[in-house]
């Protein structure tokens, strides 16, 4: 059963190369028929159902109260998740010129990670940075300051380290997580570059 599922969702990855809106209907009809064939309860599943024809109609043009857009606040009007990955990316800058990576280097190897230019990059972690993050969404503050906190001493990381029987990460190995959220956020194949 888990196979079917891997195989429909790997048809879903390649439709999804081609027509991103299209790839992801596939990807959700293949995840809700899987939980249908678990039979778990549908009643559980049932708001996938609601998504996944949502994501069609939006295909045809068609108003669905699960894809509604509210009417738009002022700021940025680009998806949160290309914005929350860019976050994580210079988080991870952050992280390795902490690490002890020039500015540049680090720069040029997490800005491939996200289809950025190095300059792109760094012009958005001063964005980021400045004046405490008010030049960008609050939630993209957070994101950067919860990447930043995994490394650091700090009392609430130390007990979350305890509690996971895991090591406070050291800056390096902090910045390699931050790359691999980013490779997740963005589900690009590629591996972080080393």
């Amino acid at each position: 059963m888990k196979d079917k599922l891997v195989e429909d969702l790997t048809a879903a990855r390649q439709i999804y190369d081609k027509d991103v809106r299209l790839g992801a209907v596939v990807a959700v009809d293949a995840l809700i028929q899987h939980l249908e064939a678990l039979g778990v309860d549908r009643k559980l599943w049932a708001p996938l159902v609601g998504l996944s024809g949502a994501l069609g109609d939006a295909i045809v043009g068609v108003h669905n109260p699960h894809t509604a857009v509210e009417k738009p606040k002022a700021g940025p009007r680009r998806p949160i998740q290309d914005e929350t990955s860019k976050a994580w990316a210079a988080a991870a800058v952050s992280l390795l010129t902490i690490a002890g990576d020039t500015l540049p280097q680090a720069l040029r190897r997490v800005a491939p990670l996200i289809g950025m230019s190095p300059a792109e990059l760094k012009n958005f972690r001063k964005r980021l940075t400045r004046d405490n993050g008010q030049q960008v969404r609050p939630e993209l503050s957070k994101a950067y300051d919860t990447a930043i906190m995994t490394h650091k001493n700090d009392p609430d990381v130390a007990a979350i380290a305890t509690a996971l029987g895991k090591p406070i990460p050291s800056p390096r190995q902090a910045a390699e997580a931050a790359m691999e959220t980013i490779v997740k956020l963005t589900a690009m194949p590629n591996k972080p570059a080393s």
